[in-house]
């Protein structure tokens, strides 16, 4: 999901919003799950791309977001972010979630 920051403000900014966005990541893992026709290896979802204004610990955060679309899509390949900008940097602090079908991703904007 990639989200303006206003959205990301609200959603990552408190945990009242950020439970809001967890039932979502649910609902959504629900929603690909039941309306899909692809197989679980053909389709994969970027959790969320460059949080930031987080209220916690982002390490905790996105792992309570990728069990959250687990209750719909046990399957399902997820892409897992680094915290601030999604950068590399970030990503190689962090410890990984133990799921095969977990992979990790950075953005760079750099030249």
């Amino acid at each position: 999901m990639c989200m303006e920051p206003a959205f990301k403000k609200r959603y990552l900014g408190s945990w009242e919003g950020f439970e809001l966005l967890l039932s979502f990541n649910e609902a959504l893992g629900k929603f690909i799950h039941s309306h899909s026709n692809w197989p679980p290896q053909r389709f994969a979802l970027q959790v969320m791309t460059e949080p930031f204004v987080n209220i916690g610990d982002w390490s905790i955060m996105t792992a309570r977001q990728w069990e959250a679309v687990r209750c719909g899509a046990p399957t399902l390949i997820l892409f897992l972010s680094s915290d601030l900008a999604g950068n590399m940097e970030s990503l190689k602090t962090k410890e990984p979630v133990q799921n095969k079908n977990v992979c990790y991703c950075f953005t760079t904007c750099e030249s």
